[in-house]
């Protein structure tokens, strides 16, 4: 759960219960639902009170409603798709500030959007409850603005909508609630506040300004961030003190930053980096389970958890999803079974943690020494070795800091089982994605990738290189392309020594009959989103690849090589 938005959540409900427009009524609102005057001494506390409780779970239904159809919208749109809802909320929450601070006008927020209620004769507690929930489903204009700025913020932030509207909802109704609890105290406080509301429209424009910026330019997370573990401490004669040896660091080295609220955890319980620092030496690798780069790697961390985890060396891997389906957790589940991590696995499906690490790449791996410290950052697949000595040198440095015995290391870098040996200079072609929003014009059919179109395309009876043909009809998806047609093909020339398949069927699997340069090779079985080996060839060079689907519902995202 991400702190900040929803205490920016929770104190915009507190601005919309004491601004000018809801504050001097709450009164009314109160005598009017419970049937008497707020300053009659014989008015019934408890009686005030439980009308104020029903009034309040009526709006918070609402709100609470508003946030789950917002999250059950927007859940399945792509990470690109969310960044341009965050800055279009942003750009929402400022305008509303401008208008909360006198400096622009919003004609349709100066109207007065109500729902008229006769008070009916009901249960006494259902009255309130109904008046509550058409409370929440009205505005005042000053309270439309705050209410449409939360809103915007759900907007930017999807999967926090529910908590967010639910938060706006509790600092709406704590404040209702104390004044139904002590109400003739509030009454007097009311009174005497009156002189100060005339100024907190513009406080509360401001806020939302700031806000919004802050959304807008991608900051709020600097906000969200838990505290950063601190400067390395040893302990000397029973008391602590600040290592000089940190101190040395900190002109070197940037501190770790603490990870942002994961969306999920495999091979462990919920953790802090900070539980290990002065610990243990840690290794972050970003990753997505279907990068090809990223499997490749995997064997080394393997092979260098098992080999140092016991000298006080852990890995977290920090799970950045690249597609949609990726952020689905019994997909990473099944991943990391698959390539065997037993390390912990942290899920960043909204890529916080990416930004916060300021990467773009898979793999990226930092080490993070005995001090909390980033001490080596290595972008890509390879450089093991210089990796490794790495990990043994802030080894060695922890057992020197924690006053642990030093040992004789071999200094031969493992070889893990399997590992594949790549030589980059022979790779020739590009990863190739087939989704519009990455396509990097390697679609080669004279029918464009027209994105939300359905085509029928045709083979051309020429090909170019590094560019890939299809045939059937295929829906141009966002980040993929979806056959439709149940039969289909696909043709492409590329330079190296492997090729694989980022793909998954959408019904039942399906099946790939395989061609290397004219000549049948292999057939796949294509069914879980995943990434596939099409074919290998002995040498690295140019070759023709020609797959047979059958079977419809294929989603070819992208193609990979080695």
């Amino acid at each position: 759960m991400e702190n900040i938005p929803i205490a920016v959540a929770f104190t915009a409900g507190l601005i919309s219960f004491l601004n000018p427009c809801v504050l001097p009524l709450v009164p009314g609102f109160l005598g009017y639902l419970c049937g008497v005057s707020l300053t009659d001494p014989k008015a019934h506390r408890s009686k005030v009170f439980f009308a104020s409780f029903f009034f309040v779970l009526g709006f918070s239904c609402v709100f609470a409603a508003m946030g789950v159809l917002l999250n059950t919208l927007l859940a399945n749109v792509s990470y690109i798709a969310k960044a341009w809802l965050g800055r279009i909320g942003a750009s929402i929450i400022i305008l509303f500030g401008l208008y909360l601070a006198g400096l622009i006008k919003i004609g349709f927020l100066e109207r007065r959007f109500s729902v008229a209620i006769k008070k009916p004769n009901v249960l006494p507690f259902l009255w309130p409850f109904v008046f509550g929930a058409a409370f929440g489903i009205s505005w005042t204009p000053c309270v439309g603005a705050i209410l449409g700025s939360v809103l915007a913020l759900a907007l930017a932030k999807p999967a926090l909508s529910f908590i967010l509207l639910f938060s706006y909802a509790l600092g709406l109704g704590v404040p209702f609630l104390l004044v139904g609890l002590f109400s003739s105290v509030a009454q007097k406080a009311i009174v005497r506040a009156a002189v100060f509301l005339k100024y907190f429209n513009i406080f509360s424009g401001i806020f939302l300004i700031i806000l919004g910026v802050l959304v807008l330019t991608d900051n709020l997370k600097l906000l969200e961030m838990r505290r950063e573990a601190g400067p390395a401490l040893l302990l000397e004669s029973g008391t602590l003190e600040l290592s000089s040896r940190a101190v040395e660091k900190s002109k070197k080295y940037e501190k770790a930053k603490e990870l942002i609220a994961p969306d999920g955890y495999i091979n462990s319980q919920p953790f802090k980096l900070s539980d290990f620092i002065g610990k243990k030496v840690i290794l972050l690798d970003f990753w997505t389970y279907s990068c090809i780069n990223c499997q490749r790697t995997a064997p080394y961390l393997n092979a260098w958890y098992e080999k140092y985890k016991d000298e006080g060396f852990v890995i977290v891997g920090v799970h950045s999803p690249e597609f949609e389906f990726e952020k689905q957790y019994d997909n990473v589940l099944a991943a990391v079974k698959k390539l065997g991590i037993a390390y912990p696995v942290a899920l960043d499906n909204e890529h916080s943690n990416l930004k916060l690490y300021n990467t773009i790449y898979w793999p990226t791996e930092f080490l993070i020494d005995i001090d909390g410290f980033v001490v080596y950052k290595n972008i890509g697949e390879g450089r093991h070795k210089e990796t490794e000595f790495k990990i043994q040198e802030l080894l060695d440095e922890r057992k020197r800091v924690l006053g642990q015995e030093q040992i004789l290391r071999d200094r031969v870098p493992v070889i893990p089982q399997g590992a594949a040996a790549v030589d980059f200079l022979g790779i020739g072609t590009p990863e190739i994605y087939l989704g519009s929003l990455r396509n990097r014009e390697n679609f080669g059919n004279k029918e464009a990738s027209e994105p939300g179109a359905t085509v029928d395309y045709q083979l051309p009876k020429a090909y170019a290189p590094h560019k890939v043909y299809v045939e059937g009809k295929w829906h141009n998806g966002v980040d993929s392309l979806e056959l439709i047609s149940t039969q289909g093909k696909i043709v492409l020339i590329y330079t190296a020594k492997s090729v694989n398949i980022v793909a998954g069927a959408l019904n039942e699997g399906v099946r790939l009959s395989i061609k290397l340069d004219g000549r049948s090779v292999d057939s796949v079985l294509v069914g879980s989103f995943d990434l596939y080996n099409l074919a290998s060839s002995d040498k690295y060079g140019q070759h023709r690849l020609e797959i047979s689907i059958e079977g419809e519902a294929l989603a070819v995202y992208a193609f990979t090589f080695g």
